[in-house]
Order: structure tokens, then sequence, then C-alpha cells
């Protein structure tokens, strides 16, 4: 899955960018294999890793915002690649309440190797829909983007809310989608963004100074 994910974040780049900024991210990279990737090739994690901290630093913007963008342009090309998937899907409610169970078994028959976070959802008592991410890479900025993109796909008014959690031991996620004509559980709580916004405006809110170029955890 690593070298879908190589492939897919040069494709983004060079989308926006253009060849010429690929290239200087792959020689600023210093990778072992010089930056010549193939659809059959195996990589390491860190060589995604170098491209983004590369990519980060040359444009000054931080890495979380670079991953959430990411995830964005893949669930864009998802709903190219895969329109069978949302054939009778409504909300992105219903769309992500089905990614375990259906849409990731059915990207496993697709991509045997690949390594896809695992999800537990559940719908709270205001109306609320709580996933929880568990992954081996925990990247947490990486995962918020699908949701971002499934969001603004739909075109529903979400507040996205998430904090760290531990889930059996494992560092994890939980994010928490209401929708924006249901009263907030808490009305003094701070740490609501509103993801049709953050996916117009590239995953940063206004204001907000991007951090620096940093590596995500491992």
């Amino acid at each position: 899955m690593i070298r879908h994910r190589l492939l897919r974040i040069l494709e983004m780049i060079e989308t926006a960018e253009g060849f010429d900024m690929v290239d200087r991210i792959v020689q600023e990279s210093n990778l072992p294999g010089g930056g010549a990737y193939t659809a059959v090739g195996t990589y390491d994690h860190a060589e995604l890793v170098s491209l983004l901290v590369a990519y980060g630093r040359i444009k000054d913007r931080g890495v979380d915002v670079i991953l959430r963008e990411f995830g964005q342009h893949l669930f864009r090309r998802f709903v190219i690649l895969f329109p069978r998937f949302f054939v009778n899907v409504k909300s992105s409610f219903d769309f992500l309440e089905h990614i375990e169970s259906y849409i990731h078994v059915e990207v496993k028959k697709l991509y045997p190797d690949a390594e896809l976070p695992r999800f537990e959802h559940r719908r709270l008592a205001d109306g609320s829909l709580e996933l929880i991410s568990s992954s081996q890479r925990h990247l947490p900025d990486f995962a918020e983007g699908p949701m971002i993109g499934c969001i603004d796909h739909f075109g529903d008014r979400i507040e996205l809310r998430r904090e760290p959690v531990m889930l059996e031991g494992a560092r994890s996620e939980r994010f928490i989608l209401s929708r924006k004509d249901q009263e907030l559980g808490n009305a003094g709580d701070r740490g609501c963004l509103d993801a049709t916004v953050r996916a117009r405006t590239g995953g940063s809110e206004a204001g907000r100074k991007p951090a620096r170029a940093q590596e995500p955890r491992t």
C-alpha cells in the first residue's frame, strides 16, 4: 500500500505544482532509490515521510496540513475509480458508517497487501457519529483527510472534532461528526472544526499560522 501512497502523493503534487516541483522534492529528499517509483515496486514508509517533509519545507506548510490534503485527494480519486460504492448512498454519515464492514472489505479484495486503518463507529445519543481510527502508522491527519473529502462530496454541513485516545493499549484517534443543524452537546467546546470550510481552504483554519514542517508520528 505504501507504493500506492507514494505514487498518489507525487501525482497530487504534480497536478497542483507541476513536474518541476516533484523533481525538486525528490532531489531534496535524498531518497535511496532516487525517486524512481513504479506501481509494482516495494518502498519503505520512511520515503513517504521524507517526501512529505521536503514538500512542507519548500511550501512552508505543516505536514499535518499536507496529510489532510492528501487524504482529500485520495477520496476524490476513490469517487472516480469506484462509483459503485456510492450507489444509493445519500450522506457522509451513510458512507462512513460502512467503511469497516463494506468499503475496506472490498478494497482488500482489490489490494490484498493494503495496510488499512481499522474503524469502529457508533451513533451517539445526540445523533452524532463517532469514529475511532486505529492504524499501525497512527497518522490521524491522514485519516481525517478522507472524512473531510467525504463531507465535501455529499455537501453536508457537519462539524468535525477529534481527540487522541487509547484503544486496546494502542494510540488511536476519536472523531466526532455532528450535523450543524443539530444542537452541539457542549456549547463551550471550542475544538469544533467546520469540515466544509476546511475542505475548501486546504485544511488550515483562518488566521492560524501553519506549523513548521516536521515528521509525522510513526
